[in-house]
């Protein structure tokens, strides 16, 4: 759980540093003076599409993780036909919630 509080907190980082870039007034000045181009031109939605690739990774290793505790909750599933497989599996899932593994 705490993982996924840290991925959360990070796409939030990430999506603040993009829009902050893109919304800041000066980040749109040219600098005729010096001919050079804006920073936004110059930046050309790097940081916009670095910020998507990094939400994108973190989206795809999450739905993994999910795949993957189904596949194995399927498969715990699978050994419970009888009442003490059941009880065994009750009291596994107990633990991982006591002891957060």
């Amino acid at each position: 759980m705490s993982n996924n509080i840290e991925e959360l907190r990070s796409q939030n980082a990430l999506m603040k540093q993009a829009l902050l870039f893109y919304g800041n007034k000066e980040n749109y000045i040219e600098h005729k003076k010096y001919k050079e181009p804006s920073l936004i031109q110059a930046d050309e939605g790097s940081q916009a599409r670095f910020a998507l690739e990094q939400l994108q990774a973190i989206n795809d290793i999450n739905d993994k993780m999910d795949e993957d505790y189904l596949k194995l909750i399927e498969n715990e599933l699978g050994k419970t036909e009888t009442p003490e497989g059941i009880k065994k599996l009750i009291k596994e899932i107990k633990n991982i919630d006591e002891n957060g593994k």
